[in-house]
């Protein structure tokens, strides 16, 4: 590789990240309005930074500012990349090192919530240490800030008639948003979002959508049972979806794979094994490429590969997928990274408008049966449901009926979260609506505060009501703006509904007709717009308001479908708040508190699941699993997927016992360390933990097990 970054292209004009001097220290704060994210870089010293023509810069970045300094201090320990004057990896800068540089021009590249990259000349020095990110100067001299929002808007959009055939051809087109075809865009920021899709009389793609050009395609029966399900992996490959008598993957080299019978399994496994071992490989073949990572899956499966990663990083796309598809799935199944979603859509033509925001999340697409498992009495609702045609035929005894999406025990790695598409309310798994994700597209830019809203209309909630209210914001390098309301009417809660909140917790009840106030209910139906991105309604039945905010704006939300205790009520919202707080995403958080037995059944996600409310403090949210072994413990660091931090993103733990990454979603191998090394880790963030399968936070397990 000669050319380093310049060669990766980035989308123009899609949002601008700001430049602003913090109020509180002297410093550069880097804003993003798109993605509300914000950054402090410190000084020694007051600065005063001055727009840059980003093109002067051989590296993507959409704003520029020059600052004069001979420090800059990060205060978390980031990925951190030291470049040549042309973008050429020199070193990666391991953690608990410091790494001096001679005379020259170079760029530090920061992998920090946003994307930053500082063109300086040497001398100077890179520390990374618990403390954060040094990068000192030998004099004060000009210095370089480059940011990059790493917001995705869709490439355009399609319109789609009710036919297999077009919506093979759409699907055919997802691929024009990958912004590259090298093993480099299994890194969720080098792949874009693809084109949004709508229903219409006939096909219709604007100018300018041109699918990747791979010489890969899959030929499949022009049916909705088998195009669906190949979205993700038709975006990912860049193939052309075409029509075929037996499902299969051929490319121009005359390469076949059948889709049919490949390793005994039926086609969704089929598409799933292809899917997740090719972006597995292209996750270890990248390593000889813009980032030299030392990958701890590669590690782990070099060894046992038909070909070398080295050869492979130079090949097309076609000769890859052949050597990758050598590989038995069995020896690359242990080390997928957790795959964070299953969308389950119906077969019919109203399926295909979500399509390209669950393959935005390189979802696996599967097709929902027939079958429904009865809940147990507490839910208390008729759960008979069928298709027929096109339509659901929804439980006589409810206006919406309740169906259970199927599960998988046999796949190791399957989905962090399982979501239903269709008109019906699902047990076990979240609800996806094309609304939702399209109410984000939408969302206004905004450099203000993090503004949350908590409202209490019940009094004997009052303890969630001031534990809540006492939680978020509780980030020192983060701006929020916290506003507390007690029993309101129902203006009064319309009007912070409709208000510009990045997050709204509700405590208090629901019946019926709506949210219950002071002065009667607040049916969310009613009100023209919701202005709150996201939410939790903490109420009895809380799922049909939750889905009336996300048909008016609204982006995401975890509400309740049956009764909850108002002791379990108290401790789930306090335990949602606090993830939330820490830069988990709202499926996160749940999955968090899935895995600690802290999450109650009558809980569901509702909308965009990848949203966060806050950036991670360490650049990806984590929870320790830790177990004791002897004097020491053990402890596996689980990665966790976000809104940015996607399938294909790797993460480090900072410690003395490991020194490589590992990808995200996923967990560290596990390690084994002493209470001291142990208190180092753990102090380093205040990360869930998790500790014989009972959930506390890292200084409440310090100060009582260490």
């Amino acid at each position: 590789m000669s050319d380093g970054l310049a060669r990766l292209p980035h989308d123009e004009g899609v949002a601008t990240v700001t430049f602003d001097v913090p109020a509180d220290e002297s410093g550069v704060s880097v804003i993003d309005p798109i993605e509300r994210r914000r950054y402090v870089l410190s000084t020694p010293s007051e600065v005063h930074p001055t727009p840059t023509d980003p093109a002067d810069l051989a590296v993507p970045v959409d704003s520029a500012v020059t600052i004069e300094t001979d420090e800059l201090r990060l205060r978390s320990s980031v990925m951190t990349v030291v470049r040549n004057a042309s973008g050429e990896m020199l070193t990666y800068v391991e953690f608990g090192s410091e790494r001096r540089f001679a005379a020259g021009t170079y760029y530090v590249d920061i992998c920090a919530p946003i994307k930053l990259y500082l063109l300086l000349d040497g001398p100077f020095a890179v520390s990374v240490h618990r403390s954060g990110v040094v990068i000192s100067l030998d004099e004060r001299s000009p210095v370089i800030i480059g940011g990059r929002s790493y917001h995705e808007r869709p490439t355009g959009s399609l319109t789609v008639p009710d036919d297999p055939t077009a919506a093979m051809t759409a699907l055919s087109h997802l691929s024009s948003a990958l912004k590259t075809t090298s093993p480099e865009r299994s890194f969720p920021t080098l792949r874009g979002h693809p084109p949004t899709i709508e229903r219409g009389d006939e096909l219709t793609i604007p100018d300018g959508i041109e699918p990747a050009d791979t010489g890969v395609a899959i030929e499949i029966p022009p049916e909705y049972e088998y195009v669906y399900p190949t979205a993700s992996l038709a975006y990912y490959l860049g193939a052309d979806v075409r029509s075929g008598s037996s499902p299969r993957l051929v490319t121009d080299t005359g390469f076949e794979y059948s889709l049919s019978e490949a390793n005994g399994s039926d086609y969704e496994r089929a598409i799933e094994r292809v899917l997740k071992g090719t972006v597995l490989l292209d996750c270890i073949v990248r390593t000889e490429g813009f980032y030299h990572l030392d990958l701890y899956e590669r590690r782990q499966l070099e060894p046992t590969l038909p070909f070398d990663p080295a050869d492979a990083y130079d090949w097309s796309l076609m000769d890859r997928l052949e050597a990758y598809l050598s590989v038995p799935y069995a020896s690359l199944e242990p080390h997928v990274p957790k795959w964070p979603l299953t969308a389950y859509v119906p077969p019919t033509p109203r399926g295909i408008e979500l399509l390209p925001f669950a393959v935005n999340d390189l979802a696996l697409v599967k097709l929902p049966t027939e079958e429904s498992s009865t809940p147990s009495d507490t839910q208390q609702t008729d759960v008979e449901w069928f298709m027929r045609g096109d339509e659901f035929v929804r439980s006589p005894a409810d206006s919406t009926a309740i169906v259970t999406t199927p599960s998988d025990d046999s796949d190791q790695s399957g989905s962090i979260e399982e979501a239903w598409v269709g008109e019906d309310i699902p047990l076990g798994a979240s609800k996806m609506t094309a609304s939702a994700f399209r109410n984000r597209l939408d969302r206004p830019l905004s450099s203000d505060a993090i503004s949350i809203a908590v409202v209490c209309n019940d009094d004997r909630m009052i303890e969630e009501y001031d534990a809540v209210s006492e939680t978020y914001g509780d980030r020192d390098s983060l701006a929020f703006d916290i506003r507390s309301h007690e029993r309101l009417d129902r203006s009064e809660l319309a009007a912070v509904l409709e208000a510009d909140h990045e997050f709204v917790h509700y405590i208090g009840h629901i019946d019926d007709d709506g949210f219950r106030c002071a002065d009667g209910t607040l049916d969310a139906a009613s009100l023209d717009h919701v202005g709150t991105d996201a939410f939790l309604l903490n109420a009895c039945r809380s799922y049909e308001q939750g889905m009336e905010l996300l048909e008016r704006g609204s982006i995401s939300g975890v509400v309740t479908l049956e009764n909850v205790i108002d002791r379990n009520a108290i401790e789930v919202g306090c335990t949602i708040a606090q993830l939330l707080n820490r830069g988990f995403s709202l499926r996160g958080a749940l999955d968090v508190m899935v895995r600690a037995n802290e999450m109650l059944g009558e809980y569901i996600l509702v909308g965009d699941g990848s949203m966060t409310l806050v950036q991670p403090e360490s650049g990806v949210a984590k929870s320790n699993i830790v177990e004791p072994v002897g004097d020491c413990y053990e402890v596996t660091f689980r990665a966790h997927f976000g809104h940015i931090e996607g399938v294909g993103s790797a993460f480090n733990v900072h410690t003395d016992v490991s020194d490589c990454s590992y990808l995200v979603p996923g967990d560290s191998e596990p390690l084994v360390l002493d209470a001291t090394e142990l208190e180092a880790v753990l102090s380093l963030s205040e990360d869930p933990v998790i500790y014989q399968g009972e959930f506390s936070w890292s200084s409440e397990f310090i100060a009582s097990e260490l």
